[in-house]
């Protein structure tokens, strides 16, 4: 019974939530900002955990592994999604290079100095892999979200920066999942004759295979007539196949989806309609993974709030250096302060850091979903406002 509540009660919020966000959109100010970042539904989530009303409790978590997998997949299968390949021919080559540089930057400070504060906790860890541990923060610290260009997109639309951040927001989710299924491969058996470090790299290749594979299988039998409800039920039933694929194998759920989500949505003629249903999926696939992600983290151990610090005191300078080093690079003209676009992380960062605790229970994987969401809030709230003092210098108000 509980467990039937529970469920019931995550996906009327997921309904109710899609509908009451779409109601708000409109003009974004500040405050709107950080209800339609879905913080109160991660709040919701904490709330209905062990350390409140008891609702979503570990127990019952584990039983609603299938949801679990449904909405990890489905941000994978979204992110892939996402990227229309035609589209990306439009941009300029300097955009790419912007891109990787600013990846590469966040990703090699954050693994550093993350690395180097985990180490201080070695003792508490001692079967824990510090560098393939710190290896997923980085790759999960490259991932950036889009929510404040549209709070200031009355400004941005006159600059050149609109279309770069679009585009740099829209690459890091992919290719953050790729770098983080690396580590995450590395538990797997490696294969005779092969040295060691090209095992993960063997298993990374085979998950985007797979995905692949699962892709075209959807495009198939998007083709067929059939209405868009029905439609959303094949990118379900595909999404569900790739999580247990993914979950007999031990590889990364996400990555396999992102790749189904890829070729499912740039095979013509299907494609189109398989964005299209996918928006209707976005927002309640978002918010059940708030939810769920607030129902899962401890609260028993301090040093993931230190770690927290780390991270940010990481990742925040990595993205700003990463934009300024890029676009000197290049030649490309983009305000240096501009960084503060790529600061806020959105429902891929938490779908990592929620696929690290499913694949590695213990107190590391929930020491490192709590610093995350911490994380994920503090950087919400100083990206909105770094943003509105920043952007306010054109006299024109976010």
């Amino acid at each position: 019974m509980k467990l039937f509540l529970a469920f019931l009660l995550i996906l009327a919020m997921a309904i109710w939530g899609s509908d009451w966000v779409i109601s708000r959109l409109g003009k974004v100010t500040h405050k709107k900002r950080l209800m339609l970042a879905g913080i109160e539904f991660l709040l919701a989530g904490i709330l209905l955990g062990d350390h409140a009303l008891g609702l979503l409790d570990k127990e019952v978590l584990n039983q609603l592994s299938p949801l679990s997998a449904l909405v990890l997949g489905g941000i994978g299968f979204l992110c892939g999604a996402d990227i229309e390949l035609k589209r990306l021919r439009i941009f300029p080559s300097r955009f790419f290079k912007v891109a990787l540089v600013q990846s590469v930057t966040t990703f090699v400070l954050v693994f550093a100095l993350v690395g180097g504060a985990l180490a201080l906790f070695r003792s508490m860890f001692p079967a824990v892999d510090i560098l393939m541990f710190a290896f997923a923060v980085a790759a999960l610290a490259i991932t950036s979200s889009p929510a404040v260009l549209a709070f200031c997109r009355n400004v941005l639309e006159r600059s050149r920066d609109l279309d770069l951040f679009i585009f740099v927001t829209g690459l890091d989710g992919l290719l953050a999942i790729f770098v983080f299924s690396i580590p995450f491969s590395s538990r797997l058996p490696a294969f005779e004759g092969v040295q060691s470090w090209l095992g993960p790299l063997i298993w990374v290749a085979g998950s985007v295979a797979i995905g692949a594979l699962l892709g075209l299988t959807l495009h198939i039998l998007a083709r067929f007539r059939c209405s868009q409800d029905e439609l959303v039920l094949f990118i379900m039933g595909v999404v569900v196949l790739s999580a247990g694929v993914s979950s007999r194998f031990g590889i990364c759920s996400l990555l396999v989806n992102a790749s189904a989500g890829i070729v499912a949505a740039n095979l013509e003629p299907a494609g189109a309609r398989i964005r299209r249903a996918m928006v209707s999926m976005e927002r309640p696939m978002y918010i059940a993974l708030l939810i769920l992600a607030g129902a899962s983290i401890r609260l028993d151990s301090t040093w993931p709030i230190f770690m927290a610090v780390v991270y940010m005191a990481s990742r925040i300078p990595g993205k700003f250096a990463g934009v300024w080093l890029g676009s000197a690079l290049v030649r490309e003209k983009t305000r240096t302060r501009a960084g503060v676009l790529l600061v806020p992380q959105g429902g891929v960062a938490l779908a990592m850091a929620l696929s690290m605790v499913r694949a590695f229970p213990g107190a590391a994987s929930d020491g490192l979903l709590l610093f995350v969401i911490l994380a994920f809030l503090v950087q919400e709230i100083l990206a909105t406002r770094l943003a509105q003092k920043i952007f306010l210098n054109d006299k024109e108000k976010c």
